[in-house]
C-alpha cells in the first residue's frame, strides 16, 4: 500500500497546502479519500494520472472535503486524449445523493451522464465496501451531522482516516490498531473548537486506540509554528508525523 497526500489543509487557502486529498494505491487500485480543492492539481504535480481512480470516499460534503469532485467528473467526460471505460464509484455519507443530485442541477451535462464509463454515486451503509483483498468501513465522526471516518483492512494491515472530527468513542473505534491513523489536528490546545481536534486530544486517541503510526493533517494557518510532534509525543509513545502535501508513505 502506497499513500500519498494531495491535500493536508482546509478552507482557507496556503500555498504550502491544498484541502483534503488522500490517495491510497494498493493491488493496482487507486482508492481517494476526499477531494477538497486543489486535491486534483496536486494528483498532476505528482504524476498520478487521475484517470486512474477507481473508488473515491467523502467524508462529508464541506467543500474543502469534496469541491474537486466537480472539475474531476467534468475532466473524465470531456478529456480529448483519454476516454474511460472502467467504472467510477463515489461513495460518500448518508445524504450524499442528494448532494450530486443539486450538483447535477447547478453544472447539468458537464458532470452527469458519461457515455463513455459507468458512474456510480453511492451513500455508505453499515456493510463494509470491498476492493478486491480490501474491505472499507465507515464510522460515524464528530462533525458535521453525517460526517464519517473510514477505516480500510488490508491483508494483515489497516489505515484508518477520521476526516473532521473533535473527540468521541468512535474515533478510537476507528483507528483502534490501525497501522496508519490519519487524523485531523485543526487547532492549537489553547484555540479548541468543537467537531476538531488539537493535537493533545489526536496524541489521546492514539495512545487510547493503540495505533502503530499517527499522521496528523487538516491543519489551519496558525498550526504551522505548533511542535505538534512533540505535544503529541509527550502522550503518545508510538511514530507520529505531520504530513505535507506531496508527502508519500509506503505501508
Amino acid at each position: 500500500m502506497k499513500l500519498t497526500i494531495l491535500g493536508s489543509g482546509t478552507c482557507v487557502p496556503t500555498p504550502q497546502r491544498s484541502c483534503s486529498g488522500y490517495l491510497l494505491q494498493l493491488d493496482g487500485q487507486h482508492i481517494l479519500f476526499d477531494i477538497g480543492f486543489g486535491a486534483l492539481r496536486r494528483m498532476a504535480e505528482a504524476d498520478l494520472p487521475y484517470q486512474d481512480i477507481d473508488l473515491v470516499f467523502i467524508s462529508h460534503t464541506h467543500p474543502d472535503h469534496v469541491a474537486d469532485l466537480v472539475p474531476l467528473l467534468m475532466a473524465l467526460k470531456y478529456h480529448t486524449e483519454f476516454k474511460r471505460t472502467k467504472k467510477l464509484t463515489v461513495i460518500g455519507p448518508p445524504g450524499f445523493r442528494n448532494f450530486m443530485d443539486d450538483a447535477a442541477v447547478l453544472f447539468g451535462d458537464w458532470i452527469v451522464s458519461p457515455e463513455q464509463y459507468p458512474l456510480a454515486i453511492k451513500e455508505i451503509s453499515r456493510r463494509p465496501v470491498r476492493a478486491g483483498k480490501a474491505t472499507i468501513r465507515a464510522y460515524p465522526m464528530a462533525h458535521d451531522r453525517n460526517a464519517v471516518g473510514y477505516r480500510l483492512e488490508y491483508v494483515d494491515k489497516v489505515f484508518a482516516y477520521s476526516g473532521d472530527t473533535g473527540p468521541c468513542d468512535a474515533v478510537i473505534k476507528l483507528v483502534r490498531n490501525a497501522d496508519v491513523a490519519l487524523l485531523e489536528c485543526s487547532f492549537p490546545d489553547d484555540q479548541a473548537m468543537a467537531g476538531h481536534l488539537t493535537p493533545k486530544e489526536a496524541g489521546r486517541i492514539a495512545q487510547d486506540a493503540r495505533c502503530k503510526k499517527l499522521l496528523l493533517t487538516h491543519f489551519y494557518p496558525m498550526m504551522e509554528h505548533v511542535p505538534v510532534e512533540k505535544i503529541v509525543g509527550d502522550i503518545y509513545p508510538g511514530l507520529v508525523e505531520r504530513v505535507h502535501d506531496l508527502n508519500v508513505y509506503d505501508m
